[in-house]
């Protein structure tokens, strides 16, 4: 009789866990779909890795550099910007990964002369070809001026 009980709570603590996890494998499953993985990433106009890129958005052209170089993980980089004309005191950038979700890397952005000057260390990826999105919000609202960089493991 002991073994009875015992065997139909086991069953029943089994079934709980079962349930769990599949509610979180959908969650996760569904979280997926929304992040794709590129496999193919288009090459970039401008490389970060090698040079100061400029872009134009709404006919000014704004200037992304970042040091050092070569981009790698666990480092910390300063980004500078020059051209953009906000005269927000609450700039920053956010770093956010195209071709895998690695999370959301901010850093405030400084003002320093005619450029804004930003720190930050980006995270460590599994993937050979990593590549970055860098754009800048006003009041954690994007502005629509970004740049994308890829990050090599070396």
């Amino acid at each position: 009789m002991k073994f009875k009980k015992l065997a139909i709570y086991l069953l029943g603590a089994l079934s709980v866990v079962l349930i769990v996890l599949v509610i979180f494998v959908k969650k996760d499953s569904a979280y997926v779909a929304k992040s794709p993985i590129l496999k193919d990433l288009e090459p970039l106009v401008c490389d970060l890795n090698r040079q100061i890129c400029t872009k134009e958005f709404s006919g000014k052209k704004i200037s992304f550099e970042i040091s050092p170089k070569p981009i790698t993980a666990m480092q910390k980089h300063i980004i500078k910007i020059k051209g953009l004309d906000l005269n927000s005191k609450d700039l920053e950038v956010v770093f956010s990964g195209v071709n895998m979700y690695m999370g959301d890397i901010t850093s405030s952005l400084e003002k320093n002369g005619d450029e804004l000057d930003g720190v930050f260390v980006l995270s460590m990826c599994s993937m050979h070809s990593m590549r970055y999105k860098a754009e800048i919000f006003d009041k954690k609202k994007s502005t629509g001026i970004y740049i994308e960089f890829d990050l090599k493991q070396h």
